[in-house]
């Protein structure tokens, strides 16, 4: 028997390329912490050197170092091979960088998990 998309677990991986420490690493850490209580499975992915992954401990959220904080090819291929070893069924991406190492990542999968992006500005997004 199929079980309910809205009553299955998930397993989450949010990702985070900013090393600066605001609303949206915030917003990161409560939504995770918010998910993990409702039983969903969730890493956060962020540069070992960024103050969210400091932070994710206190809130209950682990956290994975991955080189995210640069657009660099080598980090596609780095993000590519972690990815092929893990079993998530969405990845929720929060920044531009990490949004980009992420999508090229995923093309390179054979069976790659959907891809959010969360804006967290309210910018009008250019054509």
């Amino acid at each position: 028997m199929n079980t309910p998309a809205a009553a299955r677990k998930l397993a989450i991986l949010h990702t985070e390329a900013s090393r600066g420490w605001g609303g949206q690493e915030i917003r990161i850490l409560t939504e995770a912490a918010g998910m993990i209580a409702r039983g969903h499975r969730v890493l956060l992915a962020c540069p070992g050197d960024a103050r969210i992954f400091r932070e994710a401990t206190r809130f209950q959220v682990p956290a994975v170092e991955l080189p995210l904080g640069r657009k660099r090819l080598g980090a596609v291929f780095d993000l590519r091979r972690w990815l092929a070893r893990q079993e998530f069924d969405v990845i929720n991406s929060h920044s531009s960088t990490d949004t980009w190492l992420v999508a090229l990542a995923r093309l390179m999968l054979r069976r790659a998990p959907p891809l959010v992006r969360t804006r967290h500005i309210s910018a009008a997004v250019p054509r």
